[in-house]
């Protein structure tokens, strides 16, 4: 089965989340990060459901020093490895769709986003015009999808007709 890019591409109150110490990670789950990351240490495991109701383990492990994150179906298929990056480490094109749709930008925080088959994005997080956005971007530039946080951006509509100067 599929599940697509399940990036956790997340607004607000999208995603519910029970989380679970690594010890209680399901065994289809262990096994899948074993099998992908030998020598891995699993330091958390929560359990994430979407609206539409199709669930993934984010599994949290350190593999030769670096912080990943695994997120892994409940029969153990992975579904993708994410892992913090720097700014400067998001390729020109990724990084100049971006700049060019949001040039008022700024407070970038990145993943790089890799599936089994070896597809890579990045899912961007940032600040523009006041507005907390979610980009997830291609490395040649390509925007797959994004989010804005609706409850922090100040487009309120109080669904009456006046203009509310008074």
């Amino acid at each position: 089965m599929r599940y697509g890019t399940f990036a956790f591409v997340v607004t607000a109150g999208a995603l519910l989340s029970a989380s679970a110490p690594a010890t209680e990670c399901p065994p289809n789950v262990r096994s899948a990060v074993t099998k992908s990351r030998p020598g891995a240490s699993i330091t958390g495991c929560k359990q994430q459901r979407s609206d539409d109701g199709s669930a993934a383990f984010e599994v949290s492990v350190v593999d030769h020093g670096k912080k990943l994150q695994l997120d892994v179906a409940p029969d153990g298929t992975l579904v993708a490895t994410e892992q913090s990056v720097a700014t400067s480490a998001l390729p020109a094109g990724a990084m100049k769709s971006i700049e060019s749709k949001y040039p008022n930008a700024r407070g970038f925080e990145a993943t790089k986003l890799v599936e089994p088959g070896g597809s890579v994005s990045y899912e961007v997080e940032f600040v523009s015009e006041g507005r907390p956005t979610e980009l997830t971007v291609s490395p040649d530039g390509r925007i797959i999808a994004e989010a804005e946080d609706e409850e922090t951006s100040g487009d309120v509509d109080d669904d009456d007709d006046d203009d509310d100067s008074d």
